[in-house]
């Protein structure tokens, strides 16, 4: 293939002349981890104590979310270890296969919140070759998480793993320090962009959901509309039920498709319209999934919360 011109082939990939390729541990300092510790979860009796233990659900999409947590109880505070701290990078080093290698930046330090053993936590080093900002950024990439996948290791389908070095040894692309400044500088004006959209979002949500529940109920009728409703059992308005299935994981090839594979987690959207991940030809027929018409009615049947 034909480069463009003030471009180059490395082993990333495609970048532009400029830019450097090097090992993540060279811009990121040592990855410490905290400690496993008994808790249970923030919406039981509290304790004396305020002192609480980070879920992995803690970090997504290089955005920290400190609420994520739970308290620890009061017999092992004194074990817990390592608070996060303003300028730092958590990185998620155990979770399910799309899940692991999640990061999130810290914008301040939390002093009564503890890292669990499942969560590293570092900072950026060598400030003249890197922005913190962006590196995290580049972290929370697809390009970059899908690196993360192919290093993951673990025998259990549900739960993988990501070692020190094999994180640290990743090769990754480096612009020059301004054009990092800069392209961190855009993608933060789109993050207070999408925050902002984010909390109009929300108020509008809670608005319907209080319509659905006027509306759905009969307390409240559109106009045009009275007289009593009927009642019938779900199976005489379903006409029939069938569950899906999660191809294998380990075959990575299956997960490289165009067909549209619908995760419990998509069903919050209502509408669903595209997923996140696609699958192939293959991973369908082996799996025995069945393509389903516009217009199906989905409904999650396992999860903390079963939404349709």
């Amino acid at each position: 293939m034909e480069l463009k011109p003030g471009y180059k082939q490395t082993e990333v990939g495609v970048i532009p002349a400029a830019w450097d390729v090097a090992p993540l541990g060279t811009l990121i300092g040592p990855l410490d981890a905290g400690v496993s510790v008994n808790s249970v979860a923030k919406e039981k009796d509290p304790f004396a104590h305020d002192k609480s233990v980070l879920k992995t659900s803690c970090v997504l999409g290089g955005r920290f979310f400190p609420e994520e947590h739970k308290n620890i109880i009061p017999q092992d505070v004194h074990r817990a270890k390592l608070n996060p701290r303003k300028g730092s990078v958590i990185i998620s080093r155990a979770n399910t296969l799309e899940l692991v290698g999640e990061c999130g930046y810290v914008e301040r330090d939390y002093p009564t919140l503890f890292l669990s053993d499942k969560l590293w936590m570092t900072r950026s080093e060598g400030s003249e070759t890197r922005c913190d900002r962006w590196l995290v950024y580049l972290l929370g990439s697809r390009i970059f998480r899908r690196s993360i996948r192919d290093i993951a290791t673990g025998t259990s389908g549900s739960m993988k793993n990501i070692s020190k070095d094999s994180l640290r040894s990743l090769q990754i692309p480096l612009p020059p320090l301004a054009e990092q400044e800069a392209v961190a500088e855009a993608l933060s004006d789109a993050d207070a962009l999408i925050e902002s959209l984010e909390q109009l979002i929300a108020k509008k949500r809670h608005l319907k959901q209080g319509a659905m529940q006027e509306l759905l109920s009969g307390k409240n009728r559109l106009p045009g509309f009275s007289g009593e409703w009927k009642t019938r059992p779900v199976g005489e308005v379903i006409s029939h039920c069938s569950s899906g299935a999660t191809p294998h994981r380990g075959h990575a090839e299956y997960y490289k498709g165009d067909i549209k594979w619908v995760t419990s987690g998509e069903l919050n959207y209502n509408l669903i319209t595209d997923t996140v991940e696609k699958i192939s030809k293959e991973a369908a027929e082996r799996t025995n999934l069945k393509l389903h018409p516009v217009g199906t009615f989905l409904m999650a049947i396992t999860g903390l919360e079963a939404a349709g």
